[in-house]
């Protein structure tokens, strides 16, 4: 039998033996030497988080599978097995190390104890696989959670002046964000100071009407109860309307480990609309946003924003399209 067949057959076989160690407390990937590397790792890198807490749940999930089913439910999940094996896990020992990688659509995670392979494991970085949860489960806690949500204004906002650009206006500043594949979608957010506090607030005024419009979309410190009327279209053609403060959706958002991008669609004579990108970098997943923002909003307290939104649109997905936009 030549060798590349030898090869095979012994992966195939570390897959099928059975997951010795891998879900019990103190051992394998819950040890103490591997939990104090993630902790180090995680304060550098916000996905070894939930990587390493997923590797974990999957190794328990596995222990109870065999054979042919174990092979197929990493089939079917992507999980793919370069070295080693979760077999291999109760060999951890104070001579492991643990590294966490991630790559265009791709996470992994290869442990080793000195030379020698423990695992090494790549998979999607998907949040349904991540979660362990399907759509329909993402988009119910989505709308539970987002019906209680309350934001709770904590400090002023406080800025060093260096991080801020100041603009021709005396005393306006922009923080500058990132684009969002466009150079017209962006995080960048606009902040006057008040005289001599060294403290800064969201602009918002008919004045400054984009940027004031943007700091409304991105900023839950944004004065004004202004509400927002949301339409969350949901798996099968469903949908569910809510109606909320502007200030708790983006608030929520954020509490999400969201960031938000926005763009401008189109000025109205009435309105302005635009799009809204609220992009989870480590679950990727964006929620896609479209909005209709009255200019009445500066001055009618009654005034309220229209917003049609998707949600959990892979990441990977946005990204195509933006590519075929740009081809």
């Amino acid at each position: 039998m030549c060798t590349s067949v030898w090869k095979n057959l012994a992966v195939f076989i570390l897959v099928l033996l059975p997951l010795r160690g891998a879900g019990q407390d103190g051992t394998g990937l819950r040890s103490p030497q591997l939990v104090q590397q993630v902790e180090q790792l995680a304060k550098d890198k916000s996905y070894v988080d939930v990587v390493y807490d997923f590797l974990t749940n999957y190794a328990d999930t596995l222990k109870a599978l065999r054979g042919k089913e174990l092979v197929r439910r990493m089939e079917h999940d992507g999980v793919e097995v370069v070295q080693g094996g979760f077999d291999r896990l109760h060999l951890v020992d104070e001579h492991t190390t643990i590294a966490f990688l991630s790559s265009k659509g791709m996470y992994g995670v290869n442990i080793r104890s000195r030379d020698f392979p423990i695992l090494e494991v790549k998979f999607p970085s998907s949040c349904q696989l991540l979660t362990g949860k399907s759509l329909r489960v993402l988009e119910r806690e989505f709308l539970d959670s987002l019906r209680r949500f309350r934001y709770v204004k904590s400090v002023s906002e406080r800025f060093d002046k260096g991080a801020l650009t100041a603009l021709k206006q005396k005393s306006f500043y922009v923080l500058k964000g990132d684009a969002y594949h466009l150079e017209n979608i962006r995080s960048d957010t606009y902040w006057e100071e008040r005289a001599g506090s060294g403290t800064f607030v969201p602009v918002f005024s008919a004045d400054h009407l984009t940027e004031s419009i943007g700091n409304l979309l991105l900023c839950e410190d944004t004065p004004g109860d202004i509400k927002l009327h949301l339409v969350v279209r949901q798996y099968g053609f469903k949908k569910h309307e809510l109606t909320m403060l502007m200030r708790d959706w983006v608030a929520y958002c954020r509490d999400q480990g969201c960031t938000l991008y926005w763009g401008v669609e189109s000025m109205e004579s009435e309105s302005l609309k635009a799009s809204v990108f609220v992009v989870n970098d480590v679950l990727c997943y964006d929620h896609v946003m479209s909005v209709e923002v009255p200019y009445a909003v500066f001055s009618d307290k009654g005034a309220i924003v229209q917003g049609d939104v998707n949600v959990f649109i892979p990441t990977h997905n946005i990204a195509t399209l933006f590519q075929e936009y740009e081809e």
